[in-house]
Order: C-alpha cells, then structure tokens, then sequence
C-alpha cells in the first residue's frame, strides 16, 4: 500500500498506469512512460567519385561520402557524423553530416592526393553508436615522364637512342602503363619505369611517349 517497484524489461515504449484508491473509495491516477532501447543503429556506408564506389581502387576524382540506410526502430537516430583520417594518424575529428532531402551526403575535395581511412559513426537517441569504415585513395598527380638523347645534337650522323624515365609517386598511386608512339603510329609499350627507344631512320622522327597511373592520371 505504500507503492513498490515495477520491472520494465521490454525494449520499446511500455506505458505503466498507476491507481491508488483510498478506503472511502477516492481515487487518483499516475501514469509514466517508459522507452527501452537496447540495440545500436544499423546503416551502410559507401565513398564514391562519379564511377561509383572507390573500395578498392584508385580515384583521380573528388569523393563523396555517403551513409545510407540509415535506421534506428526504437529510440531513433540523433546524430550522423563522419571524420577523415590521414595515414597514419590517430586523430579521428568527427564532423556532423546535415541530411539533406533526407540522404546524409557530403562531398570531400582532395587538391592533389589523400591515403587513408573514412569514417562514419551514427549515434542513435539512447547513446549508442555504431561506426563503419573504408579505406580511400586519390591521386589527381601525374607521372614525370623525363626525355634524353644519346645526341643532343640538332642534326646526328648516327643512329640516335631516346632514354625515357618514368616516375610516379607509389605512396598514392603507382604507374599503370607507359606508352610510346614513333611519327603517329601505332602504340607501343614501354616498361613502367620507361626504356631506350632506337632511331635508326633519316630524317626527321617524332616520339610521343604516354605515361597513365592507376588513379587514371596521364602525362605525355
């Protein structure tokens, strides 16, 4: 009679009505609201360039990165935020992604190149978070294509070898192909880190040499 405990184990919103009465038979009433949620939000996240997804692979393109799916059926979701982490830092500075028409999007610009890890945690009203990740690279840096002669002559009575060295910066991405083009012809490969091209004819001979990283970037 003079109250006690109720248990409320349920996840969800439980209402508990309370009647006490007393023995000339006034009553009164107290009703309290209960909400239990005991699981973290579920979503997807995904980084993508105007290709799709970047998991795996190289971009030479901005990203935008996404969280998708987004739920929470109890207590519902407070907050979505996302942090960019270099390689190898351990600073992990979140900042919170404003849906917009209902999609949590937010683009990432990079000037020249980025290697590391995305981020995105999503924390629902009860306090608990769930946190997903992916690894990124970009590289929007083109190749050094370096070109000498044997001869540096204008004109040479022998037959003229071109030296070609390649370089890129493999901390991002490294050299997919070098190609090389005598007076328009076909195309013809090199080895990644370049080679000697032989000019045995008279006359004048023009050499187009094409490096490509795996980001895609070209230099000639």
């Amino acid at each position: 009679l003079t109250g006690g405990t109720i248990s409320v184990t349920e996840e969800g919103t439980t209402e508990i009505v309370v009647t006490a009465k007393t023995k000339a038979g006034v009553a009164a009433t107290a009703t309290t609201t209960v909400l239990i949620d005991k699981k973290a939000p579920t979503f997807n996240m995904d980084v993508v360039d105007s290709k799709g997804s970047v998991e795996d692979r190289t971009t030479n393109e901005d990203v935008t990165i996404k969280a998708v799916d987004v739920k929470d059926a109890t207590s519902g979701v407070a907050k979505v935020e996302y942090a960019v982490i270099p390689e190898g830092s351990a600073e992990e500075n979140y900042t919170e992604i404003v849906a917009a028409s209902g999609k949590y999007e937010v683009d990432y610009p990079v000037a020249e190149a980025f290697t590391g890890t995305v981020k995105v945690r999503v924390t629902d009203k009860a306090g608990y978070e769930t946190v997903k990740s992916m690894k990124i690279n970009i590289d929007k840096k083109a190749p050094l294509v370096v070109i000498s002669k044997s001869n540096e002559e204008d004109y040479s009575k022998e037959n003229v070898n071109v030296f070609v060295t390649v370089t890129a910066n493999a901390e991002y991405s490294d050299v997919a192909s070098v190609t090389y083009t005598v007076n328009g012809g076909a195309e013809k490969e090199l080895a990644l880190t370049g080679g000697t091209i032989s000019v045995t004819e008279e006359g004048t001979t023009e050499i187009v040499v094409t490096a490509k990283t795996k980001a895609g970037v070209a230099a000639t």
